[in-house]
């Protein structure tokens, strides 16, 4: 005859709060249109240089933020990237080029804006920009729009009035030393770093109290 084993009260808990935690985690995020989707980019000279200036050594460090947009229970982003400008990929096309975590998925976070507050519809805005060039010197009104500048351009109040806040740029580390990355990227447009204009980056969007996290995305 075989004797049964006594199980373990204790051991019975953990593996119960160990299946509830990570059903939680592994809820599907539902999209709606206008969401936010903050991703970090695959490595990159232009991706570190984004990241060494804005982002957040206590935190994951967002280098670039799309839109979604729903089409006939499609699943689209608009988007501002330096090779194509603004445009519309599927949501798939957006996590593939994403940087991954050591489980491969992708480096995504959606945050949506707090229902308080009313808006315009931003995809409609995001959508007359579709086409426009990439903003690679990062200046306000200047016939392209970088990523983070494609959000506050999208995201008007009824009156017209932006709903984010733009801030000073820096193009500095946190030790105050110009990124040498963004010093060779402005010899080579003959400009000046525009260090102080006031602008957008993806890290410090993510941080507005005006957006409310609503997910992480998985392959």
């Amino acid at each position: 005859m075989i004797k049964r084993k006594n199980i373990n009260p204790t051991l019975i808990i953990i593996l119960l709060v160990v299946f509830i935690i990570s059903s939680c985690v592994q809820k599907t995020y539902a999209p709606q249109s206008g969401d936010l989707l903050f991703q970090v980019n695959a490595t990159s000279d232009f991706t570190d240089a984004i990241i060494n200036t804005t982002g957040d050594d206590n935190a994951i460090s967002f280098s670039h933020v799309g839109i979604v947009c729903i089409e006939n229970n499609e699943i689209f982003v608009i988007e501002a990237t330096p090779v194509f400008g603004v445009q519309k990929i599927s949501l798939q096309d957006f996590l593939d080029a994403s940087a991954h975590d050591e489980n491969g998925n992708p480096l995504v976070i959606a945050y949506r804006l707090n229902p308080e507050i009313e808006i315009q519809n931003p995809v409609d805005i995001a959508t007359t920009y579709i086409g426009m060039p990439y903003d690679s010197v990062f200046l306000p009104d200047n016939n392209a729009i970088y990523c983070s500048e494609l959000i506050y351009k999208s995201y008007l109040s009824p009156s017209g009035k932006e709903t984010f806040t733009a801030i000073p740029m820096s193009f500095s580390d946190t030790s105050g030393k110009t990124n040498p990355y963004w010093i060779e990227h402005f010899e080579k447009l003959k400009l000046a770093i525009p260090e102080g204009v006031l602008g957008t980056n993806p890290n410090d969007l993510s941080k507005d109290e005006i957006l409310r996290f609503v997910g992480k995305l998985y392959n």
